[in-house]
């Protein structure tokens, strides 16, 4: 009997000792599975608030569709469960060659002691680049200069701290990128025929443009993108057309332009003071100073040797002035030559624009229509002037200057140089008197003074 008490003492003995064991048990996993649960919230948490996720996808490029100065992440790594956390990861980026070489590893830590690792191991190519002492410091971002990386470069992350803990590690480099380069295309006239945008760069640079094709139809500033192939180490360019109305000259005076068969021509007279690169263009002093004995003069006078009048009627110029090779034109823009001067007149014979609809008669059809001195001749540009400028090239009768100082036929007649000699001192011009059916081509000395009308560059 007293040995089945003791017996049965023992039994009783072991099932206590049991039961407080599994107690104790059931109370680990409890714990385990609340910290667990807990550290998972924080760890959701904080990707909220980043805007982070937790990926190991590459950011190879930026919001601008451009390469990225980020090597590798953001990556985020958690201890989510009781044992030590480990992950190896080959670091891979298409732009790879893009980078100087020089790279900085960067670890945002935890945001409060239950989720702030503080243990840890960071290990790149086998050699460890942060270590658990890097930790200790409670610092929330830490920061390592590191160098040797290759296209097969391996990360490892060793995470000891409490589950629920977690780091952000992204690795930063310096670019070197290439800047696609143009010939910046000069301003296009309205409903001009534009060119085609090219798909490499001076520097070499392949792409393409947004938007391919550039329109003439409306008058504005337009941009174009052009974004590179990949795998070139190359940014966007972006290059800016201008459609334009009109154009301008060095002093800023605007001037209306037309196309006339394939060229474009001013529609007034050029009023510039300044060769295009600034430079002045002398006047004489009085206005009537007689330069025939003068080599080479280069002057400007104002229409008729009226101030009031070259707002309207443009400035004269000599011959070697307007043939200068700092340029007299805007840019875009040139002196036209005596061929160019036969094509417009050509244009117009044959295209009707002759008195009556045929024929070599068109200086009515050039002429403005008001301000000439009166004609009585049918046809000519002095007479009926309500029916001049049929070729919207509104000629106005500003006269010229002669090399002895005389200002000469203002309000009835108009002429313009050519850029070509036609002697050793005489260039060739166009011009035509109020009386006058035609356009004459004539030959005249350098030293006298006529109007310019600039044709633009092809």
């Amino acid at each position: 009997m007293k040995n089945h008490f003791k017996f049965g003492q023992r039994i009783v003995s072991g099932s206590y000792r049991m039961l407080f064991s599994l107690t104790i048990f059931l109370m680990m996993l409890f714990f385990l599975s609340c910290q667990k649960q807990e550290g998972d919230e924080l760890f959701q948490e904080y990707l909220e608030i980043t805007g982070l996720v937790s990926t190991s996808q590459l950011s190879v490029t930026n919001f601008n569709g451009e390469i990225s100065n980020i090597l590798y992440g953001h990556k985020i790594f958690t201890r989510l469960k009781g044992e030590p956390f480990t992950e190896t990861i080959k670091i891979e980026n298409p732009h790879f060659n893009c980078f100087d070489g020089n790279f900085i590893l960067k670890i945002q830590n935890g945001n409060d002691k239950n989720t702030r690792v503080s243990s840890a191991e960071i290990l790149i190519n086998g050699i460890l680049v942060v270590g658990s002492s890097d930790f200790s410091k409670n610092e929330s971002m830490i920061t390592k200069t590191i160098y040797g990386l290759t296209r097969e470069t391996k990360l490892e992350v060793r995470l000891n701290s409490t589950p629920g803990s977690f780091i952000d590690l992204w690795i930063e480099g310096t670019l070197n990128l290439v800047t696609p380069t143009f010939q910046q295309i000069d301003p296009l006239l309205l409903n001009s025929v534009a060119p085609e945008l090219p798909n490499i760069s001076n520097n070499g640079i392949t792409g393409t443009w947004y938007p391919e094709v550039i329109n003439t139809d409306n008058v504005g500033t337009f941009s174009f993108t052009f974004t590179p192939d990949p795998n070139q180490c190359s940014v966007n360019s972006t290059m800016n057309i201008e459609v334009l109305s009109k154009i301008s000259d060095i002093d800023g005076n605007i001037y209306n332009v037309i196309k006339i068969g394939d060229e474009w021509w001013m529609m007034e007279n050029l009023k510039t003071t300044k060769y295009r690169n600034g430079d002045l263009i002398e006047k004489t002093s009085p206005l009537t100073l007689d330069i025939t004995a003068e080599n080479a003069p280069k002057y400007q006078w104002p229409a008729g040797g009226d101030e009031s009048k070259a707002f309207k009627y443009g400035r004269l110029y000599t011959h070697y002035a307007v043939t200068d090779t700092r340029n007299i034109c805007p840019n875009g823009w040139h002196l036209p030559s005596d061929a160019e001067w036969s094509a417009l007149t050509s244009y117009l014979i044959v295209n009707g624009y002759g008195y009556g609809g045929s024929g070599t008669a068109i200086a009515k059809s050039m002429a403005s229509s008001s301000g000439w001195k009166t004609s009585t001749i049918i046809g000519s540009v002095g007479n009926d002037q309500a029916n001049n400028n049929t070729s919207g090239f509104e000629a106005v009768p500003s006269g010229y200057r002669n090399r002895n100082g005389v200002f000469l036929q203002p309000g009835s007649y108009s002429g313009w140089w050519s850029s070509n000699a036609s002697t050793l001192e005489k260039a060739w011009y166009r011009g035509f008197s109020y009386t006058r059916v035609a356009v004459t081509r004539g030959s005249d000395y350098m030293q006298n003074a006529y109007s310019v009308r600039c044709i633009k560059d092809k």
